[in-house]
Formats: C-alpha cells, sequence, structure tokens
C-alpha cells in the first residue's frame, strides 16, 4: 500500500515521523550507501532530512514500511522503519511539485494544492 501524505490523517503522519526522527543515527544500507557516492549527496545532509524533511509518502508494498522524506534543498531520503535502516538517497529539483505525478500508484490517489501540517 502506497499512501500519499495528503491523504494520511496528520495524526497518522505525526506518529510515523516521531519514529523516523528516532532513527538519525541509523545505517546506510549497501544500496544506500552506493547511492550516497552515486548521486554525490553527503551523509550529513541525508541525516538532516531525517531530522526535518517533510513527509512525502508511507509505503508498505516491499513487505517492510518505508518512509519517503524530503528535504528544503531537494535531497531524498527513504527510510524503511522495520529494518531500521536508511533505504536510498536521492536528489529532487527543490522547485519540483509534482504537477505530473501518476496517483494512481497511490491508495486514495494524491490531493493537490494540500499544504503540511506536521
Amino acid at each position: 500500500m502506497r499512501l500519499h501524505y495528503s491523504v494520511l490523517a496528520q495524526s497518522s503522519q505525526r506518529t510515523l515521523l516521531k519514529e523516523v526522527r528516532r532513527g538519525d543515527a541509523w545505517k546506510f544500507n549497501a544500496h544506500a550507501g552506493t547511492a550516497l557516492v552515486r548521486r554525490n549527496i553527503s551523509i550529513g545532509d541525508a541525516r538532516d532530512v531525517i531530522r526535518t524533511g517533510d513527509f512525502i509518502e508511507y509505503n508498505d508494498d516491499f513487505g517492510t514500511r518505508h518512509i519517503l522524506l524530503r528535504g528544503e534543498s531537494g535531497v531524498c531520503v527513504v527510510v524503511d522503519l522495520d529494518l531500521e535502516e536508511i533505504a536510498t538517497v536521492y536528489a529532487n529539483h527543490p522547485d519540483d511539485n509534482h504537477q505530473t505525478i501518476n496517483s494512481s500508484r497511490y491508495l486514495g490517489g494524491v490531493k493537490h494544492g494540500i499544504t503540511r501540517g506536521t
């Protein structure tokens, strides 16, 4: 199940973000470590996103709970809450507001124009 933040209750977002923020010291899995180097993203930038990034989506399609976070700079981090590790990192343009997002990939779709309350 993949849920965009715009359809997830703010209380659920807060609960998940509390769990994410505790993972500030989690290890990078092998894929994430390679992605840091290949995409020229610093460990510090990735950790900052975990501490302060916006909640973007929840996904449990792979058997464990993943949260996608995005920082102000556009750096995105996916954390695996169940394995307690950083699954991947990548950069997105900070001004990309995803107007072309495929909402059919999300349970409940995507509601555009929703501002974050968390």
